[in-house]
């Protein structure tokens, strides 16, 4: 009867351990599934945010950075949150003193240059009016 009971009691221990067993058995292989899903959604997460790509060639941008050729102070921004734009639109408007301190020092740098061409060229002329007397050969 002894014996009886003590393999019983085993089956019993051994029963609660194996169900224990394959809890964590099946446990284990479902968080391993759940966690390569993930990985992999993280990935094609990152690669449609960095590549996207469409069939009809539109696509929706939601942030779009824009530069001035001159930079400056924005005075006034001509469009809405959202807005439809065109190419061509005026989005902003800068600051008209900076962007007349650019253009003067834009219109002297072209008259500098203007300047030396105008010397070079009144050199030239001297250069070639002189005799072979007057200038050592080069």
């Amino acid at each position: 009867m002894r014996i009886l009971a003590h393999i019983a009691e085993r089956a019993t221990a051994s029963s609660a351990a194996s169900r224990y067993g394959r809890f964590l058995g099946r446990f284990a292989v479902t968080a391993i599934a759940v966690g390569v899903a993930a990985v992999i959604g993280w990935q094609l997460w990152i690669y449609y945010l960095e590549a996207p790509w469409t069939r009809d060639g539109h696509i929706r941008a939601d942030v779009v950075l824009v530069a001035a050729d001159v930079s400056g102070l924005v005075s006034d921004v001509s469009v809405r949150d959202n807005q439809l734009v065109k190419k061509g639109d005026v989005l902003f408007r800068i600051d008209p003193a900076r962007f007349a301190i650019a253009l003067r020092d834009a219109q002297a740098n072209v008259d500098s240059k203007l300047a030396a061409a105008q010397e070079a060229d009144r050199e030239m002329g001297r250069y070639s009016r002189l005799t072979t007397l007057s200038v050592s050969e080069e």
